[in-house]
């Protein structure tokens, strides 16, 4: 909107620049401590690595190759669930 102060932005983009923190470390609006990012982070990190081994040992790849699979397979179904376009 022309006349908007923050460009069109909403109330909750406003809140990660705020000063509030990144809205990646925000938890419903309330940021979130350095533990619950660690954890977090650590369950992400350990199931891509035995998602990524299982496809390793399943295609009988090394992991780099397993981890190209994987990735290229995520955007095909991402492609697949947008539909096509021109």
């Amino acid at each position: 909107m022309r006349g908007d102060p923050d460009g069109g932005a909403g109330q909750d983009q406003r809140r990660g620049i705020s000063g509030d923190g990144p809205p990646a470390l925000q938890h419903r609006g309330r940021p979130r401590s350095e533990e619950d990012v660690n954890r977090r982070l650590r369950e992400i990190i350990t199931r891509s690595f035995q998602e990524v081994r299982g496809i390793a040992a399943r295609e009988r790849v090394d992991m780099r190759t397993a981890a190209y699979i994987l990735a290229v397979g995520r955007v095909a179904e991402a492609s697949l669930m947008r539909g096509v376009y021109p």
